[in-house]
């Protein structure tokens, strides 16, 4: 997921249960992992939830399929990932 990323970022987590319920297949979204996680893209099916890196994109086959009888979704995506427009200066410094 490195190609997604430039240091000094700054992502915003929607932990919303409608951000994590409607995937967007182009959104990105922190994906619980054992006590961690990752962020993934996910695409839907009627069956299961997939998951991929951004390098296993047009790669179906190395997708991680989890099936949707098992969990349901909100239980496995936990936030999408936002990030804000390009044209705003974001400043990490907290205002007085």
């Amino acid at each position: 997921m490195g190609s997604l990323f430039s240091s000094n970022d700054v992502a915003v987590l929607d932990q919303s249960l409608q951000a994590r319920c409607e995937i967007d297949p182009n959104g990105l979204y922190l994906v619980k992992e054992g006590s961690s996680g990752v962020i993934r893209r996910a695409r839907m099916s009627v069956t299961g939830l997939y998951l991929f890196a951004e390098d296993c994109r047009s790669r179906p086959s190395a997708w991680q399929r989890i099936p949707l009888s098992s969990i349901p979704v909100q239980q496995t995506i936990r936030a999408r990932v936002l990030f804000p427009a390009d044209e705003h200066q974001w400043d990490a410094r907290v205002a007085s």
